[in-house]
């Protein structure tokens, strides 16, 4: 299984549906991994939880979040290349 790098960030807030951990709440601003794309409902992790969002809540941020993880892998080999590590 691969793990996406798709990143949506909350236009508006969620609270999710009480009592059913299916949904997970956000709130304006927050930024999300995409697990899962449906027709109506995105399924997306946020700090380790897992949940359904409506689609119309999320706006996707790939680019700049890839731009984020190129630094991230960057500084990971410069990392390794201090160390002997190739």
């Amino acid at each position: 299984m691969s793990i996406s790098s798709q990143y949506f960030e909350a236009i508006a807030d969620y609270g999710g549906v009480e009592g059913d951990t299916n949904y997970i709440a956000v709130m304006k601003g927050d930024v999300v991994r995409l697990i899962k794309k449906d027709k109506e409902w995105l399924t997306v992790e946020k700090e380790g939880y897992i949940g359904k969002v409506p689609k119309g809540i999320l706006i996707q941020q790939e680019n700049k979040i890839s731009s984020v993880d190129m630094n991230l892998q960057e500084h990971a080999q410069q990392n390794r290349n201090r160390e002997g590590i190739i």
